[in-house]
């Protein structure tokens, strides 16, 4: 009778020491950098008359992307030289835009230079990078868009340091 009590106890021993499993706090994979796909970068050369601010623009949904692209056309077809602008599929990605200034000479470009999510929000770090020496002098606006992946977290735009 001894040993019937011996085996059922051997076998939740057995089972007791393999359940040793570690919980991983999602908390433990935060920061982590975002990858993303640059759609297009380039400058507007409407004199402002676009009427886009400089900062940053996120766009979840396709109607609301449509329309901001008809506002980038509204003085020259910008949409035009990056087909990249027109495939973005918003099932499972979100586009980012970073605008700069109105700017009275060339040779400036404004830049995505990393995307990190430290778990509650997701933080764009942006900067206009100056190519320096002589530019020409003409009106423009930088702006880059880029894609990443879909998200509801909040979206947090903060120039390069």
């Amino acid at each position: 009778m001894m040993k019937y009590l011996y085996v059922p106890l051997f076998i939740a021993l057995l089972m007791s020491c393999n359940s040793t499993k570690k919980v991983v706090n999602q908390e433990d994979n935060y920061p982590k950098s975002i990858e993303f796909t640059v759609l297009a970068q380039g400058s507007l050369h409407g004199n402002g008359a676009e009427g886009i601010e400089q900062g940053g623009y996120v766009f979840t949904r396709q109607d609301d992307w449509q329309k901001f692209l008809e506002k980038l056309n509204k003085v020259n077809d910008e949409t035009g030289r990056y087909e990249a602008l027109k495939t973005v599929d918003f099932d499972k990605n979100i586009v980012i835009g970073v605008f700069s200034r109105v700017l009275g000479a060339g040779g400036s470009k404004i830049a995505v230079e990393k995307i990190i999510d430290n778990g509650k929000e997701i933080h764009v770090y942006f900067q206009r990078i100056s190519k320096g020496g002589m530019a020409i002098m003409v009106m423009n606006q930088p702006f880059q868009f880029v894609s990443i992946p879909k998200t509801d977290k909040k979206i947090v735009f903060e120039p390069f340091k």
